[in-house]
């Protein structure tokens, strides 16, 4: 008997896990929204003397404010309007 903590297969009373997938769901519906989300950096380096360097920088994270979810009502099913 294993000890400790560890991922166990999905065996059950009625299903022994031979290969990964054997007594898991065989479809997956994955629904998300598409990602984005761009950034910009500019960077702009003065020489000082010889070696030293003084750099002066600015980000913008998120430019265009874009919103990567959505809040829904779980107890509506898809396509009920």
């Amino acid at each position: 008997m294993p000890e400790g903590r560890y991922s166990a297969p999905a065996n059950s009373a009625t299903c022994l896990q031979v290969k990964a997938g054997d007594c898991a769901p065989r479809t997956l519906i994955l629904r998300a929204p598409f990602f984005s989300r761009f950034d910009v950096g500019v960077t702009k380096r003065f020489r000082v003397r010889g070696r030293v360097n003084f750099e002066l920088r600015g980000d913008l994270l998120n430019v265009f404010d874009n919103i990567n979810f959505t809040v829904t009502d779980a107890s509506r099913t898809p396509g009920t309007g």
